[in-house]
């Protein structure tokens, strides 16, 4: 949340090459991690991914024993279904309109919802005996599920707005009543800092986050065109290029 934010690939030039220079300031403010033992390069590279989640569930309140229904099943769902597993939550629910990327997710251990068949106001109410969950947190970028989460969380629970809205239509339709009499509290998280990237790589390589589940595709770099063109088909989880 720094003022002055400065960012690999946005101020200084990014990953996609065979080597890169990391800069001064980001090994001053400890943005460099060892890998650990036993983590190869392709399971170390999906921890900035997983750092945002860690954060994610910090400003959610996240705590042992809570209802944690994740929206969006895709691999930042699925990171926040297996976080709030290591984190105690009594229950997580792991929902998406695609069939297909609930199948994906099975390996998250969660309650799967797949919501194109489901009611899932109407399931989480059957699970939780009507109190809905504590935690519900929208890790997809898109208005719908924003506005429908505010009628899933419980009283004095939390909703985390995780997916960004296009630019072009950052508006949704807010029932400020709900918020008004159910005293939850509303978030929103896009990034992280060094401490969560650390714990990442920590937990992948205690094996609490099943990194190598995550990547579906690898291409070399001079074939970066096809890994692109599958991560805007929304084909698989996480796609890496290998130098």
């Amino acid at each position: 949340m720094c003022d002055n934010l400065k960012a690999i690939g946005y101020h200084y030039n990014g990953g996609f090459a065979e080597y890169m220079v990391v800069p001064e300031d980001a090994v001053r403010n400890g943005c460099v991690n060892k890998i650990p033992g036993g983590v190869s390069f392709e399971e170390a590279s999906i921890a900035e991914p997983l750092a945002c989640v860690i954060n994610g569930q910090s400003l959610s309140r996240v705590e042992v024993g809570d209802t944690v229904l994740i929206l969006g099943a895709g691999p930042i769902g699925c990171f926040h279904a297996e976080f709030a597993a290591c984190t105690g939550a009594g229950r997580v629910i792991l929902a998406d309109i695609s069939p297909e990327r609930i199948k994906m997710a099975q390996f998250t251990g969660s309650i799967l919802v797949d919501t194109s068949k489901n009611d899932i106001k109407k399931i989480v109410a059957e699970l939780t005996g009507g109190r809905m969950a504590d935690r519900v947190i929208v890790a997809v970028g898109i208005p719908q599920p924003q506005e429908q989460a505010l009628e899933l969380v419980a009283k004095r629970g939390s909703v985390n707005y995780f997916g960004g809205l296009p630019k072009e239509k950052p508006f949704i339709n807010f029932n400020s009543n709900l918020l008004h009499y159910g005293e939850f509290f509303v978030t929103g998280t896009h990034g992280s800092n060094p401490i969560h990237n650390k714990i990442a790589l920590d937990l992948i390589a205690a094996g609490r986050v099943h990194a190598k589940k995550y990547i579906t595709h690898a291409f070399a770099l001079d074939n970066i065109g096809k890994g692109f063109e599958k991560a805007e088909k929304k084909e698989g989880l996480k796609i890496i290029i290998k130098p």
